[in-house]
């Protein structure tokens, strides 16, 4: 996704308004996007705010959200495979089937997370805020989560995880 189309419906027609360049434009202006079921493998999103935007489905795997700012996003079965979102706020995300396998999330912010069924198989979460963030349905086997800060939560560090 290099370039960009943005497309105007008036009176039931589409209307090419412009192009751009794609990554700036989701770097500076993604917040509430509907991007569900995007290609999106590969491409360099540092830094990029995507509150409450839509990633249903998307293919992010391998992509670099340092930064990012992905709160309340959805990412439901969304592809995240190792992608960096080392520093990314995802505070709130829905993460609900998503595969973060593999995946940099050190010194994220996981908290209220919803990750029921998520595969973080072998992903890194070292340092990162999982306040309040439910992993009993998530699968965490493998995953590094020495040091992730469990403050203000109740909630049981997963078992099979690396501690």
């Amino acid at each position: 996704m290099r370039c960009l189309a943005l497309v105007v419906r008036e009176d039931g027609l589409l209307r090419t308004v412009a192009v751009v360049d794609g990554w700036l434009l989701l770097r500076g202006h993604g917040a509430g996007t509907d991007l569900r079921g995007a290609d999106l493998r590969g491409a360099d999103l540092t830094g990029a705010r995507l509150t409450g935007a839509d990633l249903t489905g998307a293919d992010l795997s391998g992509s670099r959200l340092e930064s990012a700012d992905l709160a309340r996003a959805t990412l439901r079965s969304s592809d995240l495979s190792g992608a960096v979102l080392r520093r990314a706020s995802l505070f709130g995300a829905d993460l609900t089937e998503a595969d973060l396998r593999r995946t940099d999330l050190r010194h994220s912010d996981l908290r209220e997370c919803t990750c029921a069924r998520a595969a973080f198989r072998g992903a890194d979460l070292w340092s990162a805020y999982v306040w309040d963030v439910p992993f009993d349905e998530a699968f965490t086997e493998g995953a590094d989560i020495e040091r992730a800060d469990y403050r203000g939560t109740h909630l049981p560090k997963p078992a099979n995880a690396r501690v």
